[in-house]
Order: structure tokens, then sequence, then C-alpha cells
């Protein structure tokens, strides 16, 4: 659900009856602290490993470099996966390296690295890196699921993508930010404590859920080893 800026700002300005002409607080000051509020849901919503934000990047393979083509552009907060795309169209994981050193164990020169091979990456700045280098370049090769960083609310008519209910959530939290009451004086913990206590439900309800595991019996009643299903 696309949600505005000037969405969120109406609503902190509503649930404090705030007028929007009143000088002690200016639409800077709300989207200041609304995107603090964004920030703190974004990364509780991330850390779920729920799939919310998830974008995926298809990429090409370019003989003897480590960059993609085209490099993922956005400013990523994390990557979920990288995948090999074979030339049968089967997939295999792209490995992460446990550390940036280790792309020296591929400095030889004399690895064969194809979309067939088993290739790893690691991240440079903002950079997805493969190694060992390919060998030869390859279309649509690679692809990069990534989370990208939550979008900064800078002007009124900036846009954010809201799971259900966020949006109350993210007022109600810049009320706390800018040490503010609800308009009939109460505190807006406890209503704040309640919309997160459903946005949380929401959230375990999409989770992505454990496969199911099936138990086979053979013909005299034991079990035998389990079967992992989607």
């Amino acid at each position: 659900m696309a949600t505005t800026a000037t969405t969120i700002i109406t609503e902190v300005r509503t649930l404090t009856d705030t007028d929007s002409a009143t000088a002690t607080l200016s639409d800077a000051q709300i989207l200041r602290a609304v995107n603090a509020a964004n920030e703190h849901y974004y990364d509780i919503i991330v850390a779920s490993d729920e799939g919310f934000f998830e974008e995926i990047h298809t990429a090409s393979l370019v003989a003897d470099s480590r960059d993609l083509s085209p490099a993922v552009t956005s400013t990523f907060k994390k990557i979920d996966l990288v995948e090999a795309v074979q030339s049968s169209g089967a997939r295999h994981p792209v490995i992460p390296l446990t550390a940036k050193t280790e792309k020296y164990y591929f400095e030889d020169g004399n690895t064969t690295a194809t979309r067939n091979d088993q290739l790893y990456y690691y991240i440079e700045a903002n950079a997805v890196q493969l190694v060992p280098p390919p060998t030869e370049a390859a279309t649509n090769a690679i692809e990069v699921t990534f989370v990208p960083s939550a979008t900064r609310l800078s002007t009124t008519t900036t846009v954010i993508d809201c799971p259900d209910r966020w949006a109350k959530v993210i007022a109600l939290r810049a009320l706390l930010n800018l040490q503010l009451r609800l308009q009939d004086g109460r505190d807006p913990t406890i209503e704040l404590g309640s919309e997160e206590m459903i946005l949380s439900t929401t959230l375990e309800g999409r989770q992505r859920q454990a496969p199911r595991r099936i138990v086979p019996a053979d013909d005299e009643g034991s079990t035998v080893d389990g079967i992992w299903v989607g």
C-alpha cells in the first residue's frame, strides 16, 4: 500500500489536533520524527525475514570482471540470495564469502568460471563482486534478491510502501519522538502498544513457513527417514 508523507503528516496533526499553520511544529520537524519511526519499523520487518521489501535484480556476467552488468543501483540494506542461472536454466546459489580476504584464494587466474561453475561473491561498498572473475560473458546469468534501504521521506510528496496499518504506528511513534500527547491529553504509548501488537500479528501471519516434514512408515509400522517438502 503506497502512502505519501502528506498522509502521515496529516495523521500526526489529526492525532494531536495541531493545525498545519502552527509555527511551533513545522512539516520538516514532523518529517524528521516520521523518518526515525519509519526506519524503526522497517528494521523490525526486515529482521523478521518476512520478505515484504525484497526486490530481484537480474544481471549478466562480464568476462574477466567481478562486476555485474548492470550493477545493483539501489542502496541495499542486505542481500538475501544470489543465484546463478545455468545455460540449462537450472539454478544454484552463488556463495557469500565469510571474509573479503578470501577473494585472494581465487587470484591465480587459472580458474575457469562460467555461469555453470560455482561462483562466490562479496560486498564492496554498494556493489556485488563475483569471484573468481567470470572467464566468459553470459546474459541474464545472475539474480540478486536484496532488501533496499528504507525510503527517506524528504518532501511531502515522497511515497513509501507501507504494510497494513503501518501508517498509524509510524504516526504514533512520531508523536513519541516529538514528545507530544494525543489531542485528548493521553500519552500515545498505550495506543501505540496496541497498534504494534496488531502489526506483529500481521507479520507472524505472513512469515515464511518452514517446510512440512512427511514421515512415512514401512510395512511394519516403523518410521523411516522423513522427507522435506515445500
